[in-house]
């Protein structure tokens, strides 16, 4: 699947660099004389700079997702880490919406939002024991299994170096990554799940580069990471989230594009809930790769 992946990313870039070495440059005539020549108008991505507002709808599509899980006491023990794939049976790939939006409220200035959401269920008749929290799945049980994950990121983001031309700058974003994470599991002819779940509210620091490639192409390359433990290791959590995007501008308010996508994150939290005088600690580890397809408006 990564090597599809690598092939359609390819396809997408070569597609929408010949669309840019085809395209021509607009031009507008001035009120002067006729003999005056006209004089070409500012570059898409010129005019897309100076409007404030954008947002990018389209499908995300994960071609390798890696959850690992487990649900113990403090101390680590009653349980094992879970392959999510692997052990229960559930998707490596997926399909699903995304949305992200900018608000550029100054000249180097602007906040950005993103959210998708995914949402994963599996029924596998297991090859080997389980241990889950205080439940023990034997041999040839069939165990149904739910992971979730929303994510939802909040950027802010301060432009501090453009070049003489105005065609490329770099911007440090500083925010919040809140991911929530839910895990549960059951065996077969049982209603109750066992699980929990984790919501990690991250502060990030990361770096944007944007360029204009030419009138009509623009490019987006960003790199986000941080790390935290607090309230005496009751949470512990990680992130880095990596996006690199090549998009086409078709008009000076619509654009098209596509880019690549890689997430990593690791969050454990010790819940209040206590089996045997230990509390359970649920820990997640999760990373994807996917291919973005989008349209972006701007006004």
């Amino acid at each position: 699947m990564k090597s599809a992946t690598r092939q359609i990313l390819t396809v997408c870039v070569t597609a929408l660099a010949l669309a840019a070495s085809s395209a021509r440059a607009q031009v507008a005539t001035t009120p002067a004389p006729a003999t005056t020549p006209d004089q070409p108008v500012a570059p898409v991505t010129a005019q897309a700079d100076r409007q404030k507002f954008s947002i990018w709808v389209g499908g995300f599509f994960l071609s390798s997702i890696n959850t690992r899980l487990s649900l113990t006491d403090e101390s680590g023990h009653g349980g094992q880490e879970v392959d999510f794939s692997r052990d229960l049976g559930g998707r490596d790939n997926l399909s699903l919406g995304r949305i992200d939006a900018q608000w550029q409220f100054a000249t180097n200035h602007k906040v950005q939002v993103s959210y998708f959401d995914i949402d994963r269920s599996a029924s596998k008749t297991i090859d080997h024991t389980i241990n889950w929290g205080d439940q023990s799945y034997p041999i040839n049980t069939t165990v149904k299994s739910e992971f979730q994950t929303i994510v939802s990121k909040l950027n802010y983001g301060y432009t501090f170096y453009r070049n003489s031309a105005e065609t490329q700058a770099l911007s440090v974003l500083v925010g919040f990554h809140i991911t929530k994470m839910k895990a549960s599991l059951s065996g077969s002819g049982s209603s109750l799940a066992e699980g929990g779940d984790v919501t990690a509210p991250l502060p990030v620091i990361g770096l944007e580069w944007t360029a204009r490639l030419s009138d009509k192409v623009s490019s987006y390359v960003a790199y986000e990471y941080f790390g935290l433990s607090i309230d005496d290791d009751k949470y512990e959590g990680s992130l880095s989230d990596f996006q690199a995007v090549l998009e086409y501008h078709f008009t000076s308010h619509w654009s098209l594009g596509g880019g690549y996508n890689r997430y990593t994150s690791r969050a454990t939290v010790t819940s209040d809930r206590a089996v045997n005088g230990e509390k359970l600690k649920l820990s997640a580890r999760h990373n994807y790769n996917g291919l973005m397809l989008f349209v972006a408006a701007r006004f």
